[in-house]
């Protein structure tokens, strides 16, 4: 229930500027939700379907997400996270964020 009204909440623009889907056979496996402030950007929600993780999923969203920043001209980007969450840590890491 928390999940769904975040994503109703990032449709409509209150949590989050643009919200990145990947498709897989017509079915949504992956998605990014982001918001733009000023000088910066952040991740809001981001998840991948466990049945195709390690598939790159994850890696190809952050990048389409890093794009779309550049082009904007935001050079900063904050993915808030829990230490506890090693899996979401380690992919972080793995992609030049700390």
């Amino acid at each position: 229930m928390l999940y769904k009204k975040w994503i109703d909440n990032s449709i409509s623009n209150k949590f989050a500027t643009d919200i990145l889907l990947f498709e897989k056979e017509g079915e949504i496996v992956g998605l990014l939700t982001y918001k733009i402030h000023n000088q910066y950007a952040s991740v809001g929600l981001f998840a991948v379907a466990n049945s195709v993780q390690g598939a790159g999923i994850g890696r190809q969203l952050l990048q389409k997400l890093e794009a779309v920043l550049f082009e904007q001209g935001v050079n900063k980007l904050e993915i808030p996270t829990q230490l506890s969450n090693s899996q979401a840590c380690s992919f972080y890491k793995k992609s030049g964020y700390n």
